[in-house]
């Protein structure tokens, strides 16, 4: 990461890019989980922060910057391609062996230390990635055809074009229809959840569900039904298919906000609009600014300005996020979906 201290604080307003920024999946996941560091990112080109799963998962297991989370979704990554094609019973017979071989190849490649620790380290991995990627065959069974090419979908027309497609990879087809699978070697629960008591969301971390959700959002603009599962370090998650309607909406949304965040950072992050609006649709915006505040800023620990330079270069506390009064107005756009989506049930365990 770059010095906080070298870069210029940006105006307030930049003039609008000519060609206009090409809206990703990648780059409207990235807006949803962080939009100050998207600004940075994808206007000044500026990384200021450390990948935020890095940051989040970081573990005593570490090699220069590469933390046990990076190396995990390595071995998952290599080790899933070497299976897939696999009848289940064989792939889950050959996972041992696989796994061995995928973080040897990361320890020759370097990404691994050598000697007593590197041999520890290979052995959390392969602990680690097993039950995951047993959970992610077993799902995969139930989808066993892989469609070439993804997922097509148009945007809804708006100011950056008449109408723009993206792709959505990944993609499989099953006797219950078609589902995005995606891998994940972040945890997504802050405690165990018990199976009996259902999906308890307050033992999740939300912000962590932003990039499925985007891609259950998307999937939703094109007509056949898409189920979106993640297979987690801890859980798996799916998002039963959404409704176009409610989807272009969402969507139209997001673009609008694609748009503004190109000229100035969007005064919201993920947290603090994650606390902020259930409080306030319960006990009233005052109390619900207050708790945002005091895990923006801190106290006896880190707030969430602290884990990211680019907030604290930007919005340095909270009622710098909060001046302009459009705090609210963002959180709404970028999260009150999902919170409502949730609320209603629309996530399910298995």
């Amino acid at each position: 990461a770059q010095a906080v201290t070298s870069e210029p604080v940006p105006e307030p307003h930049l003039p609008e890019l000519e060609p206009p920024l090409v809206v990703t999946v990648e780059g409207l996941q990235r807006l949803l989980h962080d939009p100050v560091g998207q600004f940075f990112k994808t206007r000044l080109k500026v990384q200021l922060d450390r990948e935020e799963q890095a940051l989040e998962d970081h573990e005593p297991f570490d090699l220069s910057g590469l933390s046990h989370h990076v190396a995990l979704q390595h071995v998952l990554d290599g080790a899933r391609l070497s299976v897939s094609s696999l009848p289940l019973a064989a792939a889950l017979a050959a996972l041992p062996t696989v796994l061995t071989e995928t973080t040897q190849r990361l320890q020759g490649e370097g990404r691994l230390p050598l000697a007593g620790f590197g041999r520890r380290w290979q052995a959390a991995l392969q602990a680690d990635a097993l039950n995951q990627l047993q959970r992610w065959l077993q799902v995969q069974a139930q989808w066993p055809q892989a469609v070439a090419g993804g997922l097509s979908v148009t945007l809804p027309p708006s100011a950056l074009s008449a109408s723009e497609s993206l792709r959505l990879p990944s993609l499989y087809r099953g006797d219950a229809g078609l589902a995005l699978l995606g891998l994940n070697a972040s945890r997504f629960c802050k405690t165990k959840l018990n199976g009996k008591d259902g999906l308890n969301l307050s033992k999740l971390k939300l912000n962590k569900l932003l990039g499925t959700w985007a891609l259950a959002v998307l999937a939703a603009l094109q007509p056949e039904p898409v189920q979106v599962i993640v297979i987690a370090r801890d859980v798996t998650l799916t998002w039963p298919p959404l409704g176009r309607d409610q989807a272009i909406s969402i969507v139209a949304a997001w673009l609008q906000a694609w748009i503004a965040h190109v000229r100035k950072p969007l005064p919201v992050t993920a947290r603090s609009a994650l606390i902020f609006l259930p409080i306030c649709a319960e006990k009233g915006e005052e109390v619900a600014r207050l708790k945002a505040a005091e895990s923006y800023d801190g106290g006896f620990s880190a707030g969430e300005k602290d884990r990211q330079p680019s907030l604290c270069r930007q919005f340095p506390d909270f009622d710098a996020l909060w001046q302009d009064g459009e705090f609210a107005h963002w959180a709404g756009v970028l999260y009150e979906p999902m919170l409502t989506a949730l609320q209603s049930g629309a996530l399910v365990a298995i």
